[in-house]
């Protein structure tokens, strides 16, 4: 799993080396690299990651900008990678603690709070279509891989499988998104910061098919669209130097790849978060020469931008559908 923190970087290669350093995991939180298909429906609130002081912080707004409310509000750990339950009722997020990172999930003002996974290194966790299942990126010491669990936690079975990383590299999966029909899973798979592409695999872990070329890259996060025809990407990955990021759709089969963001400034990223539930709107975070990352949405064919919030870092956004 490789992490990211809003406003500063932790990169985790393996956990095998971290094991062998003897040092604890530190603030996992994705800007651009690695949260849950967007369920149809009515267009609901929008969860966000946003820093507050040393932690990260998880955070509502209605769709027009307004009515943030702050949902978490913990003192040991980095609240990130929220995404929601296809009806709109309850959040799964990755809770990350200094030597480990757990899923939870909580309603949707943050009460009834449940651990699923209270040991370990688990993160990016995602809905299925119908509720029951959770997808999530899992690091072991010698691998990182896909895997799904039961909506309660029980129920563990492994998806992908991927080789133990070399000097440099990461080999970690990231963003899990389950399709709407919940027969295939996208992702985006890591090599090195400049080796990233965006997968499919069926729900059993079969068919595992490459979309996009290593050479685009991939800056996930990603999401399927509620019609399930298009995938929204962004590409590059805004740490590579003198270049800027945009956003892309893509169809499930790796075909008619579509710009809709034309950046063309260094160091102006626009980062995919996700279709609206209703189809027509996607959310995207943007950062401007290292300033805060902030949420905009715009609609499906690019046009009609908007920025949504304001002040510190804001991104990793999720689209809910109204309850």
């Amino acid at each position: 799993m490789k992490v990211l923190g809003v406003g500063r970087k932790v990169t985790v290669t393996v956990f095998a080396a971290i094991l062998a350093a003897g040092v604890g995991l530190v603030a996992a939180s994705l800007t651009s690299a690695q949260a849950g298909a967007t369920a149809p429906g009515q267009n609901g609130p929008i969860v966000y990651q946003s820093a507050v002081g040393n932690h990260i912080q998880l955070f509502t707004v209605r769709p027009d900008g307004s009515g943030v409310r702050r949902l978490t509000r913990f003192a040991d750990s980095d609240s990130v990678h929220a995404s929601w339950s296809p009806d709109g009722t309850r959040i799964a997020f990755e809770r990350a603690f200094a030597k480990h990172a757990a899923i939870y999930t909580m309603n949707l003002d943050g009460s009834d709070l449940v651990s699923l996974t209270p040991h370990g290194l688990q993160g990016l966790p995602s809905y299925s279509p119908d509720g029951t299942t959770i997808v999530f990126d899992r690091t072991l010491p010698k691998e990182d891989s896909l895997w799904v669990m039961n909506a309660d936690g029980t129920g563990l079975r492994q998806l992908t499988h991927n080789k133990p990383a070399g000097k440099d590299e990461c080999r970690c999966e990231g963003s899990p998104v389950f399709s709407p029909d919940g027969k295939r899973i996208a992702f985006v798979r890591t090599i090195t910061d400049l080796q990233t592409a965006a997968f499919v695999v069926n729900a059993d872990g079969t068919g595992l098919k490459q979309l996009t070329p290593w050479r685009l890259g991939i800056s996930a996060k990603l999401d399927w669209s509620p019609d399930g025809s298009r995938i929204v990407v962004s590409s590059p990955q805004a740490e590579r130097p003198g270049v800027a990021s945009n956003v892309f759709t893509v169809r499930p089969d790796g075909t008619g790849l579509k710009q809709l963001t034309h950046e063309t400034k260094a160091g102006v990223h626009d980062l995919a978060d996700g279709f609206s539930p209703d189809g027509t709107k996607i959310i995207f975070a943007k950062t401007i020469d290292g300033g805060p990352f902030q949420v905009y949405v715009m609609n499906a064919d690019g046009t009609g931008i908007r920025q949504l919030t304001h002040g510190v870092d804001a991104h990793w956004a999720s689209w809910g559908r109204r309850p």
